[in-house]
């Protein structure tokens, strides 16, 4: 199965960790490369394909679609972590056959508000 978009994740020292098609970790060869992604110095995260790049910047909350760069936050989210998950959705029919395949990635952040409540603010695609 190939994947629709490759992930960039960008560290606090400008280095990155690409992903790439046979998306396997390089610490170890049965997990996926998410694995090798060291959250401690994550500032970015992102998502690309050739017609579509999306990020997400933990150092002030702001998400970026083909360079257009906005905020999904009304106020203020500290002790920002990535999310990320690819979502499958199959179909099948009565015969139990499968009869189609979606993925949905999300990408976003989760943080504490004012309050210290937890909030979440996801793109989808």
């Amino acid at each position: 199965m190939e994947l629709d978009y490759l992930f960039t994740a960008i560290y606090e020292d400008g280095t990155t960790l690409k992903q790439t098609q046979e998306d396997i970790s390089t610490k170890d060869q049965r997990r996926s490369a998410y694995y090798d992604i060291d959250h401690e110095k994550l500032i970015a995260f992102g998502l690309e394909n050739e017609k579509d790049a999306v990020l997400v910047d933990l150092r002030d909350g702001a998400f970026q679609i083909n360079g257009m760069t906005f905020s999904l936050c009304d106020e203020d989210i500290t002790n920002r972590r990535l999310i990320y998950f690819r979502r499958h959705l199959q179909s099948f029919n009565q015969n139990e056959q499968e009869v189609g395949h979606e993925i949905k990635y999300h990408i976003g952040l989760q943080g504490n508000d004012s309050s210290g409540k937890n909030v979440k603010r996801i793109i989808i695609l």
